[in-house]
């Protein structure tokens, strides 16, 4: 006997997964599901959590069939993190869940948290069944399990990507802090280190140089500084000291790494100097990877170089909002030389 074609619908969108309780709703009597089992058609994943059989095994599947087990059962922490594309999720095939106190889940496989405290705006359901936890509240228990660096440099990839904003992170923090909970003390310190106007890195590379130069007192950076080129295109610089008229843009090998890509970004970095007179100094990451100190150490002494020779005419700002340009007009920058183009932090 073949699954009824609604069945076979469902399925389809839903990672060829389906509970009991699905199959009874779409009128599968108890003993019909009991005779698709034996015939092989369906084959248990967890109690009365099924998969098509001869269905390829995917980690959406193994995702799926755990929400599917009871509709309080959430995807967290890494598990939701990937779901997210985000870094520093590593590379295991674990599966995290988030459940209410009073649920007890027995899934094999899958380890299960269990919290008296989960909001209805803690999590979304998506339309394949799967329920992940909110950006928010996924860095939230990411803190559990992730030091205070890699922390630091997920949100700033989730802020990147806009999909959470500061004042939704201090708001989760205040809600979901408790004492003794393990990690909200230390989501509360990577929150109060970063001020919450400053612009987020764009990569895990940027923020590795960046706390680098700041730990040997370089002044810090404007990130993602934006610069109008004089045909009216806007660029983004990874690093930027406007004052000292230098930026620091780090190229990922997997993104830059062919002689078109090359020579366009040299373009590039002739337009911005044209527009705004900032130089670019290009830092690879094999040579964060690689020669990570001795890059820095290169890196330093340029800045260093640039503060000797402004130090009569150009103030050091350590603030983003201080040194922020507004648009139109020329202005002149610190170190003498005209400017024809327009630059403003992001």
């Amino acid at each position: 006997m073949a699954l009824p074609r609604p069945v076979l619908a469902y399925l389809s969108t839903h990672h060829a997964v389906i509970s009991r309780r699905t199959l009874r709703s779409f009128d599968v009597t108890a003993r019909q599901i009991d005779r698709h089992l034996a015939n092989g058609a369906l084959e248990p994943m967890h109690r009365g959590v099924y998969r098509l059989a001869g269905s390829p095994p995917t980690r959406l599947q193994r995702l799926a069939a755990a929400c599917a087990f009871d509709d309080r059962v959430i995807v967290s922490q890494r598990s939701a993190g990937r779901e997210y594309g985000w870094r520093r999720m590593g590379d295991d095939d674990e599966i995290s869940v988030l459940v209410p106190g009073v649920v007890d889940p027995h899934l094999t496989g899958v380890a299960v948290r269990r919290c008296h405290r989960i909001d209805d705006g803690d999590w979304i359901e998506r339309a394949d069944g799967i329920r992940v936890t909110t950006p928010a509240r996924t860095l939230f228990d990411l803190a559990r399990v992730l030091s205070d660096m890699a922390l630091e440099s997920v949100i700033e990839q989730a802020l990147d990507r806009r999909l959470v904003d500061v004042p939704a992170l201090y708001a989760a923090g205040r809600r979901l802090r408790a004492s003794g909970r393990e990690g909200s003390a230390r989501f509360a310190r990577v929150l109060d280190a970063r001020p919450a106007w400053r612009a987020p890195v764009g990569s895990d590379l940027e923020l590795r140089v960046e706390r680098a130069l700041v730990a040997r007192g370089v002044p810090t950076p404007v990130r993602q500084y934006r610069v109008t080129l004089l045909d009216g295109t806007r660029v983004r610089l990874d690093l930027c000291w406007p004052e000292l008229d230098l930026a620091v843009e780090i190229d990922h090998v997997s993104w830059h790494g062919g002689r078109l890509d090359a020579q366009r970004d040299k373009w590039r970095d002739r337009q911005v100097r044209r527009a705004a007179g900032i130089d670019t100094v290009r830092v690879t990451d094999e040579d964060v990877r690689e020669r990570f100190h001795s890059t820095v150490d290169d890196l330093v002494d340029e800045v260093s170089t640039r503060l000797r020779g402004t130090r009569t005419t150009v103030p050091v700002v350590n603030s983003d909002q201080k040194r922020g340009e507004g648009e139109g007009g020329v202005r002149r920058g610190g170190r003498g030389r005209p400017r024809t183009g327009c630059a403003v932090p992001a």
